[in-house]
């Protein structure tokens, strides 16, 4: 088979992975030779491991809640760039015009799984559906100092104004979750929704790769 059926025969996501112009990359070849065999997931893992492995080494992991729940696909990553841009100008301390390109910023990727969740609890009209939440994974910088940093970054800059997330904290809710990465438990983290999700209609929308700075 060759990239451009691949292409035309696979997910947003996949799509992303098997570039024309990198048909003799060897990542490309491996992916190939996955879905020959039918392994959809198992491409989804390998190019998520690529990333971590050759194209940045995460530093941070984030989860974020929003609120109120986003339902929409194309909504979750609107706010995500929202985010991705006022993190990053944070970081840099600058306008959004003057954020740095690669490799002179931290690359993040993100991932929106979902989550039943339920909806209007207090109302006779209360039931369960599937929004959205999201991870991300964020290269280290030195700009930043250590996970107590980000999250007072985020605290003070981020969610200020940000209506998504900027409801306050509670015991049992925080908009955001900030945590030092761990390859053992944060490489593979996001294949799981991934796999759940397979044969949804929008199974193959769990990495954002518009906002996410893919290599």
């Amino acid at each position: 088979m060759t990239i451009n059926a691949l292409i035309l025969n696979s997910n947003p996501c996949i799509e992303y992975t098997l570039k024309n112009n990198q048909s003799n990359h060897p990542l490309n070849r491996q992916l190939r030779s996955l879905w020959s065999q039918g392994y959809k997931t198992q491409i989804f893992k390998e190019y998520v491991a690529y990333q971590f492995n050759f194209i940045f080494d995460p530093a941070y992991f984030g989860t974020i809640c929003w609120t109120p729940f986003i339902f929409e696909f194309d909504e979750i990553c609107l706010e995500a760039k929202h985010f991705r841009n006022k993190l990053l100008t944070a970081i840099h301390d600058c306008k959004l015009y003057q954020i740095p390109e690669l490799p002179d910023r931290p690359r993040i990727i993100f991932f929106h799984e979902v989550k039943e969740v339920l909806v209007n609890p207090r109302s006779s009209n209360s039931k369960f559906k599937k929004a959205f939440h999201t991870h991300f994974h964020l290269e280290g910088s030195g700009r930043i100092h250590d996970v107590q940093h980000i999250n007072r970054l985020i605290q003070s800059r981020v969610r200020r104004g940000f209506n998504r997330i900027q409801r306050s904290d509670t015991e049992i809710h925080e908009a955001i979750v900030i945590k030092d990465w761990s390859r053992r438990f944060h490489l593979d983290y996001n294949v799981k929704d991934f796999y759940n999700r397979r044969y949804a209609q929008d199974g193959d929308l769990v990495i954002d790769y518009k906002n996410s700075d893919l290599g």
